[in-house]
């Protein structure tokens, strides 16, 4: 592996299109991988985005059909570890692509359908609180509906369940993180947006109960069937990311976001808690939607099999974004056979989808490679 240092400043820049880089942030940006001369552009790219966003640690990868033609990583030189390409990063919501992908294998076994239903399917019965009443409707809200993002369930942004998550401890005089059990129940007692199958809502915690039916139907704890399903594939890198700094692994990158919030970890308590590290939530909970880490090579092996979006195998044209305190990702099956991930340890984007960055990246792959 060899490694470059890329100034700020450099005049290369010029060559991807872009405006010359604020000088107030020009510190350097050390490049990882193998040198491939051809690709030189895609680092100039990330390169400038990262001086831009105020970015210290990033990945870029792509391939075609599971193999990889090109990985960098990129860190900033004050960082305390040098990034690698071996280097794994939290990827937020693009952990869903690995659930579906293990649903998938899951409804070629049996024991289930898309029209299941997901309640009654997992045993659940009773909601959490004693103040709860469940939705007349919530044992109708299928497995494929939770799959589809059509359940009903709670949606992203504000109100979302999985942010709620202290006030949950705190409901019950929790001295700690809820069980994966107890969560499932206060979701069986939340009320549904709309009947079920009838509109579509992104919910994170449509994929965290798809998890637990993945458990349900294979016997295994998630994670240990996630690494099953990926064996084949020779990925052996994708983990759960703890959310107390101290559990960080030490191939993992530093998570940086501003703000903080009262500590998940220690409910019982006014501590505060940097967002990424216990402020937000507890993000071993969502294991199966907002809580695996691995790399971006990882991630292009991985799409050469299975899709970006949706339930099954690769899908072209479908791509799928993740944003969380200290993490940004985007992944994407390409009509033209490739695929590739970007990876960062900041959220510097509302829609990580609709940025010049991912357009200058495209523009960039349209080339041919």
């Amino acid at each position: 592996m060899k490694r470059k240092t890329l100034l700020a400043a450099a005049a290369a820049f010029g060559a991807a299109g872009l405006a010359a880089p604020r000088r107030a942030v020009a510190e350097d940006v050390v490049v990882s991988g193998d040198e491939v001369p051809r690709y030189a552009e895609f680092d100039n790219v990330i390169v400038q985005f990262m001086v831009d966003s105020g970015i210290s640690a990033g990945q870029l990868a792509f391939g075609r059909a599971g193999t990889v033609l090109f990985s960098h990583a990129y860190g900033a030189a004050s960082l305390p570890m040098r990034v690698h390409t071996s280097s794994i990063f939290r990827v937020a919501s693009v952990s869903k692509a690995f659930t579906a992908a293990a649903l998938s294998t899951l409804l070629h076994k049996g024991g289930f359908t898309m029209e299941t239903p997901l309640f009654p399917y997992l045993g659940i019965r009773s909601a959490l609180l004693p103040s709860q009443r469940p939705d007349s409707r919530i044992d109708r809200v299928t497995i494929g509906q939770a799959a589809a993002h059509t359940a009903g369930l709670g949606p992203s942004g504000d109100g979302d369940p999985e942010f709620a998550y202290r006030k949950v401890e705190n409901a019950i005089d929790a001295a700690g993180p809820l069980t994966q059990l107890q969560f499932t129940q206060y979701v069986y007692g939340l009320g549904l947006a709309s009947d079920p199958g009838r509109t579509y809502a992104y919910s994170n915690v449509g994929y965290f109960l798809l998890g637990r039916v993945i458990e349900k139907a294979s016997g295994m704890p998630y994670m240990d069937y996630v690494r099953a399903v990926l064996a084949p594939l020779g990925i052996t890198d994708v983990v759960l990311s703890a959310t107390d700094i101290a559990g960080r692994r030490p191939n993992e990158v530093p998570y940086e976001s501003d703000g903080d919030g009262l500590s998940v970890l220690e409910p019982r308590t006014q501590r505060r808690l940097p967002l990424p590290y216990g402020g937000a939530t507890y993000w071993e909970t969502f294991d199966a939607c907002s809580d695996l880490a691995t790399s971006a090579s990882s991630l292009v092996r991985f799409l050469g099999t299975y899709a970006a979006w949706g339930v099954g195998a690769r899908a072209p044209g479908s791509a799928r974004a993740g944003a969380m305190p200290g993490t940004e990702s985007v992944v994407r099956n390409r009509k033209d056979g490739i695929d590739y991930a970007f990876v960062f340890n900041k959220r510097p984007d509302a829609d990580p989808f609709d940025t010049p960055f991912r357009r200058k990246l495209e523009a960039l792959l349209d080339r041919g490679v």
